[in-house]
Formats: structure tokens, sequence, C-alpha cells
């Protein structure tokens, strides 16, 4: 008598992508335009990451400029920063960066898609560095335009064919490079921008709370804002040390007056500014006591 065995494949569901975390020592650095720049400012998406990684007490530094894109960043065309801080790279290392959240798209697309492969490739030029010093890098797509309420506002909307084929296009860099993907604009909500393209401010919290939704972070924390209030702190401290108000007395040409390098009976304006740092650094200990249920030490 012959024996037939049957062999039966049982199918294996794929393995489920890690959900984002954050370790000890970890530095979180952003990257992007104004949109980014806004929600920084506004401490929701750093609060919910403060919270959901208390225990590793991460850093975070903002290095998001007004009309950044791929191509440009104003913390290397700022000629005074690049004599301080140095090129891209050495900023990144300078803050300790391990992680990189990353927002472009938005400005490139509005060159049409004659321009998306120069873009494709400024943005694998950009990671390619990123990830010299980052072990975890994200790239968050952009918003959709909207039209704008006022009329004399141009309305930008019509672009966003051209903007879902970027946002197409940094979906499969992400998955190309294996990287983690927000995707902000496909079933966006609507109503988002104050003026077509940048997010109003009462919206920044539902940016936060989605991007960290598809990064797999539960924001069950219902009460985030005495914590987002100690993060807004922080914040400007650190936006006053990264981006203070005139580069000229640090290390333009004012630098070399009197005034600056200190006299007599004067500190150098140097070493004055150079103070913010124990200040933010006591500012981020704060923000970690409140995440992890102590009391609020105070400013």
């Amino acid at each position: 008598m012959r024996t037939i065995a049957i062999i039966v494949l049982a199918t294996v569901p794929p393995l489920q992508a890690q959900p984002f975390q954050l370790k000890k020592n970890d530095v979180v650095t952003f990257l992007g335009g104004t949109n980014m720049v806004h929600l920084q400012r506004s401490g929701h998406l750093e609060a919910i990451l403060t919270d959901a990684f208390r225990s590793a007490m991460p850093k975070f530094r903002d290095l998001s400029w007004e009309a950044d894109t791929v191509f440009r960043q104003g913390t290397v065309i700022e000629r005074w920063r690049t004599v301080g801080f140095g090129q891209r790279l050495a900023q990144l290392k300078r803050v300790g960066t391990t992680v990189i959240l990353a927002q472009f798209g938005k400005l490139e697309s509005l060159a049409g898609i004659k321009k998306l492969q120069t873009f494709i490739q400024g943005y694998e030029r950009l990671i390619t560095e990123c990830q010299k010093v980052a072990h975890s890098v994200v790239l968050i797509s952009p918003t959709p335009f909207e039209k704008p309420t006022n009329p004399l506002v141009p309305n930008l909307s019509a672009h966003n064919d051209d903007l879902a084929k970027y946002v197409k296009a940094i979906k499969a860099i992400a998955t190309r490079r294996k990287l983690k993907f927000v995707d902000l604009f496909t079933n966006a909500q609507p109503n988002q921008t104050s003026n077509g393209m940048h997010i109003k401010t009462s919206c920044h919290q539902q940016i936060a709370s989605a991007i960290a939704k598809q990064l797999g972070i539960k924001t069950g924390n219902s009460n985030l804002e005495h914590l987002r209030s100690a993060v807004v702190e922080k914040h400007r401290l650190w936006y006053d040390y990264w981006r203070p108000a005139n580069w000229k007395l640090l290390y333009g040409d004012d630098s070399r007056r009197v005034f600056t390098r200190g006299g007599k009976n004067y500190i150098p304006f140097r070493d004055e500014w150079k103070k913010l740092l124990p200040r933010i650094a006591k500012a981020e200990r704060r923000a970690w006591i409140i995440a992890n249920g102590g009391k609020d030490p105070g400013q």
C-alpha cells in the first residue's frame, strides 16, 4: 500500500512593523519648515513623546526653520551660524542627534512634477547625511494645501495633485530605506490651515496626535497640559540659544566690539549666551519630573 504524504503550507502573516521607540540617552532632532517650527513651538508632539517615553527621559532639539526645504536649511545658509556651529552634519553631532523626525515636500511640490526627481535625489542625500548620526529617521508627509478663506490669499489647493505625487515619492523613499513614514496627507481633516498652507494653532494637537497614532504611540494620558507648559518653556530657552536674535553679536562683525568681548567690568556677550545651556538642562529635568509623576520643581 502506497502512502501519500500531504504537506500543508501555512501562510505566515508578515511581521508587523515595530512601533516607534525611544531609548535612554536618545536625542530627537526635528527638521522641517514653517509647519514643523509651529508644531514644535506649540509643544503638543514633544509632550506626547516625553510622556510616552518618560522612563527613557529623551532630549528634543528643534532644528527646523521657516521655509526650509531638502535643498536649503536655515541652519546651514545662515552664515553666522555655520561659523559658530559648523555645517549641517556638525550641527547634528553637536546636539547629539540619534533620532530624526523630518517633514519636507510641501514647498518643493510647488515646482511641479518636472522637479520631482530632483526632490527625491535631494531628500535621499539629506537622509544619507542624517543616518551618519541617527539610528532612526522618520519621514512625515506634508498636509494638503487648502483653499484659503481670504480671497486675497493665493489658492494653492490646485497644487494638491502634484503634492500627492511628492507624498507618494516620500513614502517610496521610506519603504526603500526601511524608514518609518507618517502620512498626514491622505484622509487629512479639512480646515486645518490658517492661510491654505500653514497649520492653525488650534489644530496642532490634532496633528501631533495623528503623528503619534501612526507611530504606534499610545496617548492615553488626557492631562498633558501641565507637561506641555513645561515643554513650551524648555523650547523657548532652546530657541533663544539656537536662534538668538542677533547673530552678529556672537560670530559676526559686532563680536569684535569691546562690549561683546567684555572689558574690566563686563561679562563677554558670548559667555552670557552660553548660560542658556544649563537653563535648558534644568527645564528638561523639570519636564521629565512632571512626566514621571513627580512634584513640579518650578522654573
